[in-house]
């Protein structure tokens, strides 16, 4: 059987687990490393922890390692794997962002494909973009500017219909 390492804390790293413990804020992942790491430091094997916070003795060992390794950063995830992205500037998103908010040539909205080519980077950037700001401009509530050149024309006779036939 393998022995877990032995967690030993500063003052100031029991006083900031506990506080990521009690806060509000801190999101629920980080609560419960903090308090494997702080039942470790209290001489709980990571069956007894396991037992008491409800999580695998493999999550267990990897959030203790973790932490015995690079103290309170370890308790923080790790860089995914994958492509990085390439759009990293707010002047880029700010442009996008902008932009879309800007009535286009010849059209009533942005598409992304559309964006895309104006801004130079992938309908896929410009549909993360907007959508890590909530920005729909397919779902404008307002008026949209129609595209039909024969619009004038047929605004007249539906407005003539009306005058005719309802007063």
């Amino acid at each position: 059987m393998r022995l877990a390492k032995p967690i030993f804390l500063t003052k100031e790293e029991h006083e900031k687990l506990n506080q990521m413990v009690r806060s509000h804020n801190t999101p629920q992942k980080l609560v419960k490393r903090a308090k494997i790491i702080l039942e470790a430091a209290n001489g709980l094997t990571n069956e007894e922890i396991g037992e008491k916070i409800s999580m695998s003795q493999k999550m267990i060992t990897l959030w203790r390692n973790r932490f015995a390794a690079h103290g309170l950063d370890g308790l923080n995830d790790t860089p995914k794997p994958g492509r990085p992205r390439t759009v990293r500037t707010s002047e880029k998103i700010t442009e996008v962002i902008q932009k879309t908010l800007i009535k286009p040539e010849g059209m009533t909205h942005w598409s992304t494909r559309e964006m895309g080519k104006e801004a130079e980077i992938s309908h896929s950037t410009v549909y993360r973009i907007w959508r890590n700001v909530d920005l729909k401009p397919h779902r404008i509530k307002t008026f949209k500017y129609s595209n039909d050149p024969l619009l004038e024309e047929k605004v007249i006779d539906i407005v003539g219909l009306y005058l005719k036939y309802c007063i």
